[in-house]
């Protein structure tokens, strides 16, 4: 018998692997899955082996009669299909469900407005860990939005792959933290749903400056949050603590940009948090894509959406 790690606990994981800190092996499916279960010796020894002692250990099973009722462990059922390579090896006896199997997963029971943001966590350049000062840190992404479609498609008639494909269209690549994710979430749900309905945008994407900008910066190229290049339009998140004291560094970035072109808005938290200032922001897009301002939501709708999207809790992680 061996054991699967799943959820929060299979995030951690995956989260070790891009890292560099845990290595992987060969890849499994179905047969491996049906063949999970979990005694409390084997529990006790994958969490000592991977350093999970002292918090919940989430796995996945093929059936409620495999269920662990050791405490701290936590059973999750899967018996719909599993494809091939969904299961990544780490050691003899112990897999992990691969990014792309275990987004799927999340997405069972998992609010309309969050399931975005969880992907967004996957396809990011940003892992979850709480030990860290503002709550994560860089990584590669797990995987990515084209991965995640292709995954979901192959499992269509599956209630999570559906849920998995309604989320996709409000998930972008390479989000940098996840107050950015938040960003781009309101930016992109549609107008009819409560948000500011803008077509998709780049994230964290290199610029090339002019000759001007080059001269303020100091580098051939800059790096923008969130891009639209039909409309050389870019939006600059602001956190509270990554740009704590770098103030002066923002507005340079930011001149860099409009010398070179660009149209450039600072959003900050308590920005992201009120309708009435994303608002302006909403109109100031909507007027530099040539679109209507007419059918942006009200501000109570655009507050409703701003909750939903801020009352998602990232994982409890420490990496």
């Amino acid at each position: 018998m061996s054991i699967c790690l799943c959820m929060e606990t299979g995030e951690m994981i995956l989260d070790l692997i891009a890292l560099g800190r845990l290595s992987k092996g060969e890849r499994g499916g179905k047969t491996e899955l049906d063949d999970c279960g979990c005694n409390p010796k084997e529990a006790l020894v994958a969490q000592l082996m991977l350093g999970l002692t002292g918090q919940p250990m989430h796995l996945l099973v093929s059936s409620a009669s495999r269920r662990s009722r050791r405490k701290g462990v936590v059973s999750h059922v899967w018996s719909g299909p599993v494809p091939a390579d969904s299961l990544i090896l780490l050691v003899p006896g112990i897999f992990v469900a691969s990014p792309e199997f275990n987004a799927l997963i999340m997405m069972r029971g998992c609010p309309k407005m969050h399931r975005p943001q969880v992907l967004m966590g996957y396809c990011g350049l940003f892992a979850i860990d709480e030990s860290s000062e503002d709550g994560f840190v860089k990584r590669v992404p797990l995987t990515s939005v084209r991965r995640l479609r292709d995954y979901a498609l192959g499992m269509r008639g599956e209630p999570c792959a559906e849920a998995l494909l309604d989320a996709l269209d409000l998930t972008l690549d390479r989000v940098r933290s996840p107050m950015e994710a938040r960003l781009v979430l309101v930016v992109l749900t549609p107008r009819s749903g409560g948000g500011l309905g803008m077509v998709p945008p780049e994230c964290n994407v290199e610029l090339t400056l002019n000759e001007d900008g080059r001269a303020i910066w100091g580098f051939k190229t800059i790096e923008g949050d969130i891009v639209w290049r039909r409309w050389r339009l870019v939006l600059e998140y602001n956190g509270r603590l990554r740009h704590e004291g770098r103030y002066g560094d923002d507005l340079t970035r930011a001149n860099a940009l409009r010398t070179s072109g660009y149209d450039v808005m600072l959003v900050t938290s308590q920005q992201l948090k009120s309708a009435r200032q994303m608002l302006v922001v909403g109109e100031w897009l909507a007027k530099a894509m040539g679109v209507s301002t007419d059918d942006l939501p009200q501000r109570e709708q655009l507050q409703e959406t701003i909750n939903s999207v801020m009352s998602y809790e990232t994982p409890h992680i420490s990496l």
